[in-house]
């Protein structure tokens, strides 16, 4: 499995320090608003953004300026740093990515940017792309361990922000812009009519779970763009109006995000991120529809690596104590993460179920 085995951040957002933290298949985040989940997963994307050499547009573009990811800003926090552990392939002993940011008056800079490795069956390397530049050089190296690291983070990890869908797919997109579903589900249509074509099973799989919660929902209808031919709008069919399809707007965004979810967690595993991270995903769904996702999410990290946050009860009743993270804020304002351990809750569990502890205030991750 390819995955990120151990990470490192200090001066992130929220994040003032978190050392050599492990990351499991499964990562299920709780804590209360504020607490850091949130933060959490948004380092994977600013992570991206890193190696897409977007950091500047990053930080001018979607934060605003360099203060806003900075931690508590640059008068408190002079260095950022981040050190990624990788497992690559079955014989990587030690794959790492690291580098650490300084801010400047509108910007940030890397004071040190290296990848290093140490494996079984090749000598230890390392690459040090040196100081002083706005945007990272790992991209530009020609070694192994720098290409390899690179393709992971910008190919395998994956951020999805499913919160606000539905204008997204409503909108029509291109038939070809389907090689992997975007982060905001906004090629939903036209990947599901790849699905359709080209992974008959995975599709009716997918369209079996949906109806699961949507007895109403009977197929989707992949209909041209009137004005161009080359896009797609996604309509669908009701059980009791066979002739009509009906717009996605006519699905609640409730049913729109399951749609999404199902889509993403059961496409064929070749085309899946090995790094999925998803910000609660639950909103919006019902009991049941909770119930199947929980499936869906086990499902998915058998063969990859899957990190959500959530803020729903139901859900982790679903999983082991072992896969929830639990995140506070200290009273300096601080966010911190700790996974629970059965061994520590063995006598509380034989009574209450995780969602009991946590409702209970057993587990932390409450205001």
């Amino acid at each position: 499995m390819i995955n990120i085995k151990r990470f490192s951040v200090s001066g992130y957002k929220s994040i003032r320090e978190l050392k050599d933290f492990e990351l499991k298949p499964l990562n299920i985040l709780i804590g209360a608003n504020g607490a850091g989940k949130s933060n959490f997963i948004r380092f994977f994307g600013f992570l991206r953004a890193v190696v897409e050499k977007r950091l500047k547009s990053h930080i001018v573009i979607e934060e605003g300026n360099a203060d806003a990811i900075l931690h508590f800003g640059q008068k408190t926090t002079k260095q950022l740093d981040v050190d990624i552990q990788m497992i690559l392939n079955d014989y990587d002993k030690k794959n790492r990515y690291k580098f650490s940011l300084v801010p400047t008056t509108e910007n940030l800079l890397f004071a040190k940017e290296i990848t290093d490795f140490d494996g079984i069956l090749y000598a230890p390397t390392t690459n040090d792309y040196g100081q002083g530049h706005e945007e990272a050089k790992i991209t530009e190296s020609t070694s192994r361990v720098s290409q390899a690291t690179a393709d992971f983070i910008l190919n395998h990890v994956q951020v999805y922000h499913l919160n606000e869908i539905n204008n997204n797919i409503n909108i029509s997109c291109e038939l070809n812009n389907n090689l992997v579903l975007l982060k905001d589900a906004s090629n939903l249509a036209a990947y599901l009519s790849r699905l359709e074509k080209e992974y008959e099973h995975e599709y009716a799989f997918i369209v079996q779970t949906i109806q699961r919660i949507a007895p109403f929902f009977n197929r989707f209808v992949f209909r041209p763009d009137t004005y161009n031919p080359d896009k797609t709008h996604l309509e669908w069919i009701h059980n009791n109006l066979p002739d009509t399809p009906l717009k996605g707007r006519q699905l609640s965004d409730g049913t729109l995000r399951f749609i999404c979810l199902t889509t993403l967690l059961l496409q064929p595993f070749d085309l899946m991120p090995d790094l999925l991270l998803i910000d609660e995903p639950e909103l919006g769904l019902h009991p049941y529809a909770i119930h199947i996702l929980a499936a869906l999410i086990q499902r998915a990290a058998e063969r990859k690596q899957v990190i959500i946050t959530t803020q729903s009860p139901e859900l982790i009743n679903h999983f082991s104590a072992e896969d929830i993270i639990v995140a506070e804020q200290t009273e300096d304002g601080a966010s911190t993460f700790k996974r629970l351990q059965s061994v520590e809750l063995k006598k509380w569990l034989e009574k209450y179920s995780l969602s009991e502890l946590w409702e209970m205030d057993m587990l932390g991750g409450n205001p």
